[in-house]
């Protein structure tokens, strides 16, 4: 099998098929985190993984079925797509839809 070879993204920079879906579902959080390694601050980068990349992943990993079942829930959150996937993917319930919300508001990530 061959190497990952990284593809160019439409801004000219590499992109790998193995990042996450993060930055086209909360452009935000991938701004304020990209600024301050431009600019050099460590910190702030750091502050945004804690306060707000951490928490994302956590509450979507938490979800029955996983990141898959997660992201989509997220995606239907943000207008981006429904979150109903065909078997054998697990979609979330309504409920479990609420829940996620409640996760994501409750660490300010929504």
């Amino acid at each position: 099998m061959g190497r990952h070879k990284p593809a160019a993204s439409s801004r000219g920079k590499t992109s790998s098929s193995l990042d996450t879906h993060e930055p086209r579902i909360l452009p935000d959080i991938a701004n304020r985190y990209w600024s301050a390694l431009q600019s050099g601050d460590i910190e702030t980068a750091r502050e945004v993984i804690r306060k707000s990349d951490a928490p994302f992943f956590e509450a979507v990993m938490a979800c029955p079925g996983g990141f898959d079942a997660g992201i989509h829930g997220v995606m239907e959150l943000r207008g981006l797509c429904s979150r109903w996937r065909r078997p054998p993917y697990h979609s979330l319930t309504n409920q479990q839809l609420e829940q996620l919300t409640a996760s994501l508001e409750g660490t300010g990530v929504l």
